[in-house]
């Protein structure tokens, strides 16, 4: 256990590589670079609220590394050696250029110990243990007569008894019940009450009802000493009382000691639990939110510390490699940018951390692989799709008001019977975007539909009508017949002004933020109306604000980060042509205390000045990105 209250919170600097430590180490909270003001919120709150925002602060950094330490964990399993290279209790989880050898340190077994311990069967059936009675049931011995000995005074005896014989059910042993008391409170400190079955629930309570007070708890400030103290005391005299220790009691007895003493077991060594650099971690966790919010116009993206990638950037078809300071870094593009970055110019592979392509090509090949067609254009239907929903969509863009009201309604009870697939949706969409007229009564079949559709922005179907309904005023086959006179622009202006354009885009407004698929469709519209390619490349730095733009480190930066995104732009204008704009940005960790804000103020001087203004600098809230973070591959288990 830790005292929250008496941790000293220290913000990492660009110093030297100490301290790009995170996590706990001799009574200090180190933070990652850029959360000075994290730090002071929690050095200068009083000691009950510095334990709520400490306490905060560790699960956090804790969930945040358990999901890192997840994604490399294929690798460790097949890295037979991983263990032995480890110091102090560490686990090498990977070697990285910037920061060398990366290691996870564990000697603070805090949470663990409890948590991997966690076998709902093995903790039920250790509670439900039975064991043989002394009493005997003698009403069937007659029946054991044939396989009797008798001796001479007339009296038998039976060495084995087929018979069964009483069983007595013996009461949870405390241990267990101790267990899993501790089990429940990390669980619902983490949030993750729900996952505990209800029968280790009841064990917890039985323990609780026995030896403690209503209200106490291990995470709350002003009772989780004396509850540890008297855990500790009936963990002894458990040890003392238990004759026979079998190698489960050894289990269950050594993770509890582990969580109740914690680091004071460490006397001398200090408390050491995190991770040696926080560098990797941070660019997974931009990644991973890149992913989510830009995957329609993500082009290429490093994928060395990225859990199933393959799956997330199915989009991304080509797949490169490099060995770099010890570590094989991989990487996924799209076919257009693969010329550039796998090495046939010249100049060797390149790997940006990502770079994303706004144009209306790459963001037309990207849905085009979403609903899996080679093209989108609104000639014929798809003959994939489900046979019911040919005659209303025909029906739908036919022109007739009084099929387009009747097919609404066929459509209508379809929805409510079965949902469609992403493919039928976008067509929906589309449809319903088509039926629509200059002056059109509200009450109508089809634009009740249309409001209802959209409404329902939890559906899984919702982000799929909504791209029907913007692509139908975008894209259509007829358009690219009337492109030379010139008229195709003044059928789309026309469209631009029908209700059904006005839905979509208020659609899009309240949902791009929490829908990749409708923020890349945010995109393609502006792509579209400015006949604009902007193609932007993004590094990943951890550094702080105040290093980078400080004037003494100029020349370090220019030849390790300047130089190489200047490389990168000049071999994407290569293959992208001199029309499509180019830019860089730096992505950098800062704290801010609304952690529902991802881009936060930057505190640094001089930050639009940085590289001559070419490379912009964008900060990031960091816990903001460590809870999607965590959550997202908390999903994913």
């Amino acid at each position: 256990m830790i005292d929250f209250s008496r941790l000293q919170a220290v913000a990492g600097n660009d110093k030297d590589q100490q301290f790009s430590f995170v996590g706990i180490r001799d009574g200090v909270l180190h933070l990652p670079k850029g959360c000075d003001q994290w730090a002071r919120r929690i050095n200068d709150a009083a000691p009950a609220e510095c334990f709520r925002l400490a306490k905060d602060a560790f699960i956090m950094l804790f969930r945040t590394l358990e999901a890192f330490r997840a994604t490399r964990s294929p690798l460790l399993a097949t890295d037979r050696d991983s263990a032995q290279r480890g110091t102090d209790g560490a686990e090498l989880l990977g070697q990285w250029e910037e920061c060398g050898n990366v290691f996870y340190y564990r000697q603070l077994d805090v949470l663990d110990g409890i948590l991997h311990r966690f076998e709902e069967l093995e903790i039920l059936t250790l509670a439900q243990r039975k064991g043989r009675g002394a009493a005997m049931d003698g009403r069937r011995l007659c029946g054991e007569l044939a396989r009797a000995t008798f001796l001479a005074d007339n009296s038998f005896y039976v060495d084995d008894m087929s018979i069964p014989r009483l069983q007595l059910e013996c009461e949870p042993a405390e241990l267990v019940q101790m267990y899993c008391y501790a089990l429940v409170e990390v669980k619902r400190w983490l949030g993750e009450e729900d996952d505990v079955h209800r029968d280790i629930h009841v064990l917890a309570a039985q323990f609780a009802e026995l030896h403690l007070k209503s209200g106490d708890g291990l995470f709350d400030f002003n009772s989780w000493q004396p509850t540890r103290a008297l855990m500790l005391e009936r963990l002894h005299a458990i040890d003392c009382q238990t004759a026979y220790k079998d190698p489960v009691f050894h289990e269950f007895y050594d993770a509890l000691e582990r969580f109740l003493l914690g680091g004071s077991q460490l006397a001398g060594n200090g408390w050491q639990w995190g991770i040696s650099s926080f560098a990797p971690v941070w660019e997974a966790m931009c990644l991973e939110d890149l992913i989510r919010r830009q995957l329609p116009a993500l082009a290429a993206c490093d994928t060395t510390n990225i859990a199933d990638a393959e799956t997330k950037l199915a989009s991304l078809p080509k797949s490169l490699c490099i060995t770099s300071g010890g570590t094989m870094m991989t990487m996924r593009c799209s076919e257009l940018l693969s010329a550039a970055l796998d090495g046939r110019a010249g100049i060797g592979q390149l790997f940006p951390d990502a770079v994303l392509l706004r144009s209306v090509s790459a963001l037309q090949s990207y849905y085009y692989g979403r609903y899996g067609v080679p093209t989108l254009a609104d000639a014929v239907l798809p003959s994939s799709l489900p046979a019911i929903y040919l005659k209303p969509l025909q029906d739908l863009k036919s022109g007739n008001g009084y099929d387009q009201n009747l097919a609404a309604k066929v459509l209508k009870k379809l929805f409510a019977e079965q949902k469609p697939d992403a493919l039928t949706a976008f067509y929906v969409g589309r449809a319903l975007c088509a039926s629509y007229q200059r002056t059109m009564v509200t009450v109508w079949d089809r634009a009740r539909l249309t409001e209802q559709l959209l409404a329902e922005r939890e559906q899984s179907y919702y982000p799929d009508i909504v791209i029907g309904m913007m692509w139908e005023v975008l894209f259509r086959a007829d358009d690219s017949v009337r492109r030379e006179s010139g008229e195709s622009r003044r059928c789309l202006a026309e469209r631009k002004e029908l209700g059904s354009y006005a839905m979509a885009q208020a659609a899009i407004a309240v949902s791009k933020d929490t829908h990749a698929e409708i923020a890349g469709m945010a995109m393609l519209h502006d792509c579209c109306l400015g006949d604009s390619r902007h193609a932007l490349v993004l590094d990943v730095k951890y550094m702080t604000g105040a290093y980078l733009t400080d004037k003494a480190n100029i020349d370090d930066l220019r030849e390790r980060s300047v130089r190489k995104q200047f490389v990168y732009e000049h071999q994407l204008r290569r293959t992208l042509g001199i029309e499509t704009h180019i830019s860089s940005e730096f992505l950098l960790p800062q704290y801010d205390d609304n952690f529902d804000q991802l881009e936060v103020a930057f505190d640094a001087e001089h930050a639009k000045d940085f590289a001559g203004g070419f490379i912009a600098l964008r900060a990031l809230n960091v816990p903001l990105l460590m809870r999607r973070y965590a959550a997202s591959a908390r999903r994913e288990r």
